[in-house]
């Protein structure tokens, strides 16, 4: 795995060559600046597979320089993690709405930045698994949606939708908050119903298009408060927001899927999708819950029409 590593501090540069090294991690770069990374990606002959990105840095700081990395379609998947000594949640909500996929804090513990960095090596070995399979369908010469075919329990990514990341990043950016104890945060639950029904009866290209426009009408009726929004399969998806705010569930009800109605879903054939969507309780964190899935369990089970199952839910901790 390719890495590039970006701090404002020799030290904390040196520091991480020796931790990535230990880790059997050699195919690294490292940069001062955020204006020097921007250079080095521009330059690279071989793209990175990761970056380790320092928040607090003079010019561009590692929320903007992940922000301009996201921008680029060769890296719009390629893990991110942030390292910083910032513990405040603003900080914490504005990396990840940057696009970053994990956050550590300094000073670094040894085990949580390897095991970090075991999470994202594994996201970009199941990302070239998924290229390598792209390539034999093509070479193949199989249908073009058949690379969107999964299964109905897939917590399958939603991309280009504002406020959307994948189900792992919501689970880290939770574990990161609990981490450092805030807890000032709550979480509601979306579910399309009759899926089953749904899933069996559009194609794959139709069903994952249906999940985005759903995933569009709940982030569009989402913007009055910051939030993360993230599908976990089975026609869920969970949204964390601010433990206080002014969400009412039954008005949330309502515009979503009058917002659905507008959109006037149809098959490839015209037949209307009549795409309905469950709003459960806000959820929120206890302070003595150690389970990062405890929060997301909560607010899907909070429909009453979903038997949420942990597969779901990566191993994060």
């Amino acid at each position: 795995m390719r890495i590039l590593a970006v701090d404002d501090s020799d030290l904390i540069l040196e520091l991480l060559d020796g931790a990535l090294r230990n880790m059997g991690y050699t195919d690294l770069e490292f940069a001062d600046s955020g204006e020097t990374a921007l250079e080095a990606i521009d330059v690279s002959r071989r793209p990175f597979d990761c970056f380790l990105l320092d928040i607090q840095m003079p010019g561009i700081d590692g929320i903007e320089l992940c922000r301009r990395i996201r921008s680029n379609p060769q890296y719009h998947r390629t893990p991110i993690v942030m390292l910083t000594s910032l513990r405040d949640k603003k900080h914490i909500d504005a990396a990840f709405n940057a696009g970053a996929t994990d956050y550590v804090t300094k000073p670094f513990d040894v085990t949580e930045l390897s095991t970090r960095i075991r999470i994202a090596s594994m996201l970009v070995a199941e990302q070239q698994s998924v290229l390598e399979e792209t390539f034999a369908v093509e070479a193949m010469k199989e249908a073009t949606q058949s690379i969107f075919t999964f299964d109905l329990s897939s917590a399958v990514e939603i991309r280009d939708v504002t406020g959307v990341v994948s189900s792992l990043v919501l689970q880290n950016y939770i574990l990161q908050l609990s981490r450092l104890r805030h807890f000032g945060i709550g979480a509601i639950g979306f579910q399309i119903e009759n899926i089953d029904k749904l899933y069996y009866s559009a194609s794959p290209t139709e069903f994952y298009y249906t999940l985005t426009d759903v995933a569009e009408a709940i982030s569009n009726n989402l913007r009055s408060v910051n939030f993360l929004l993230a599908y976990f399969g089975n026609g869920s998806f969970v949204a964390v927001v601010p433990r206080l705010n002014n969400l009412q569930v039954d008005d949330l009800h309502s515009i979503i899927n009058h917002t659905i109605e507008d959109m006037e879903l149809a098959y490839d054939n015209g037949e209307p999708m009549n795409v309905r969507v469950d709003v459960g309780n806000q959820e929120h964190v206890g302070i003595f819950s150690g389970d990062v899935s405890d929060l997301l369990l909560k607010a899907m089970k909070s429909t009453h029409r979903i038997k949420p199952s942990r597969t779901a839910f990566a191993a994060v901790g």
